[in-house]
């Protein structure tokens, strides 16, 4: 028995030592899976914590890019602009600078002529029935091929009504002893590169002698031509010619739409600067508006035939204008579409072509009698040829009329009125003198283009704008011409028919 339970107790206590054995084991189990499970969670909190690291430091590498890419691009702007933005459209005499005689005499009427058709040709065929098959203006996917110059889109069509110019805006009044004036421009001269002097270098100009007036086709619409005769003298070399439904409804809606978007856009709240040709034809102006305030050649900015900003914002209220702006040949999918239709339907040469004016006249505002080019001058840089289209009709006045040929045109939408200034030898035409009946009711768009009887290297390229008068950016201009023989113009580009100096120059060469 003793032996038996000495056998029991050691098994008994073998059977504790392994229990005590077990649990150890156990014991350390739950220590390992404790420490695994620890860290298991340390493991994940390190991947977190690393994780958002790594989401952190790309933002802020993020940041550190777009602040430097928006560096860049403001950079990129001021340098454009202390070097004159190539894509700021001006709107005058189109690169004259560089050619002192190319202007071809004072800014003229933009395309104010109608078809009343007093002295037309009775038996010619007429066609003024709209087409249902209306070309539409296409926008190009090139935006570098957009006509989007300073807003001006000429590209884009709407058929909605479009929207007078408002002259009556609010005005801003500059105080200009704080405002300072901003350079548009560097001076032209500066602006050539070695590639643009090659080229002004090798230029040889072509002439332009005569109209070859024809019918031509439009996606799927004949225009036809027809020529008005009137009372012309057996000598006379002026010959003038009517196209039906040159351009589309959908065109000439579209080419109005830009024109006073961009008008709206550049007028702002800031008035134009007002220039004149000289100090007479400023008080004749001022005279007929019913003004009584005093100016005198003294009042001009210096070196400029302009009055300052707070005079502008004075007078600016009491002269009438007409509106003007501007695009240069391809500068649009629409300016070499309509370049080709028009050297098609009349052997006027592109080449031969300055810019495309379009001009909003309204109601109470004409232009007086003129000539495009310059009488008795010899200079053959000038205005052989002009080209308008009217882009809607009036409905009382606005008439382009034609007195020593006892002929004038009543504007019709889409119709182009077609005329040649000079003779074949380059002489300007006393015959061609005409101009735009004040608008009675409604109001007047047209688009025109000067062609010259000779080309010269400027001629249809925008030009940099003068330094003169001091103003603030994108300011506009409102130009007054002789006052016998023009009217005031606003346009939303400069050029240096207001510069003293060039005028002198101007008067030496012719």
């Amino acid at each position: 028995m003793a032996k038996e339970r000495k056998d029991h107790s050691s098994g008994d206590d073998n059977l504790k030592t392994l229990k005590s054995k077990v649990q150890k084991r156990g014991s350390k189990c739950g220590k390992v899976q404790n420490g695994m499970e620890y860290r298991s969670r340390s493991s994940n909190s390190l991947v977190l914590n690393i994780t958002v690291c790594v989401l952190c430091c790309g933002i802020m590498i993020y940041i550190v890019r777009d602040n430097s890419s928006l560096d860049n691009r403001d950079n990129a702007v001021a340098a454009r602009k202390d070097q004159g933005d190539p894509a700021k459209e001006s709107h005058g005499t189109g690169g004259v600078m560089n050619v002192p005689r190319s202007t071809g005499g004072k800014n003229t009427e933009t395309g104010m002529d109608s078809d009343d058709l007093k002295g037309s040709d009775q038996n010619s065929k007429r066609d003024t029935g709209k087409t249902g098959n209306e070309s539409k203006i296409k926008a190009s996917d090139n935006p570098t091929e957009q006509g989007n110059v300073r807003g001006l889109n000429v590209d884009s069509v709407s058929k909605a009504k479009p929207k007078k110019p408002n002259k009556n805006t609010k005005k801003k009044t500059i105080d200009t002893k704080k405002s300072q004036p901003i350079v548009l421009h560097p001076n032209p001269t500066s602006s050539y590169n070695a590639r643009e002097s090659d080229e002004m270098r090798n230029f040889k100009a072509s002439t332009l002698k005569s109209l070859k007036i024809r019918n031509i086709g439009v996606e799927e619409r004949d225009i036809h031509y027809r020529e008005l005769t009137g009372d012309q003298p057996n000598n006379s070399s002026v010959r003038l010619y009517l196209f039906d439904n040159f351009l589309s409804s959908a065109e000439c809606f579209g080419l109005m739409n830009a024109h006073n978007n961009h008008v709206s856009a550049a007028n702002g709240e800031i008035g134009p600067i007002i220039c004149f040709s000289d100090a007479g034809s400023m008080r004749n102006y001022m005279n007929e508006a019913g003004m009584t305030l005093q100016l005198t050649e003294n009042d001009f900015s210096a070196g400029t035939t302009c009055v300052n900003a707070t005079i502008s914002n004075q007078i600016g209220q009491f002269i009438k204008w007409s509106y003007s702006t501007s695009f240069y040949p391809g500068e649009s999918v629409f300016s070499k579409r309509f370049d080709t239709r028009i050297e098609k339907a009349t052997g006027l040469k592109s080449s031969n072509g300055g810019k495309f004016q379009l001009t909003s006249y309204p109601r109470g505002v004409g232009y007086k009698p003129h000539t495009d080019c310059i009488v008795g001058s010899t200079e053959k840089r000038d205005r052989f040829a002009t080209i308008l289209v009217y882009l809607q009709d009036v409905p009382k006045g606005g008439e382009t009329v034609f007195s020593e040929l006892n002929i004038s045109v009543r504007p019709i939408q889409g119709r182009a009125l077609v005329w040649n200034n000079m003779d074949s030898d380059g002489k300007c035409q006393p015959l061609s003198l005409h101009e735009a009946a004040p608008v009675i009711r409604g109001s007047k768009y047209i688009i025109q283009r000067w062609y010259y009887y000779e080309s010269f290297y400027a001629l249809g390229k925008r030009s940099a704008e003068p330094e003169l008068p001091p103003r603030v950016q994108d300011q506009p201009r409102v130009s007054c011409d002789k006052y016998e023989q023009g009217s005031c113009r606003w346009y939303d580009e400069w050029n240096f028919d207001h510069i003293k100096e060039y005028q002198r120059l101007k008067r030496d060469l012719h």
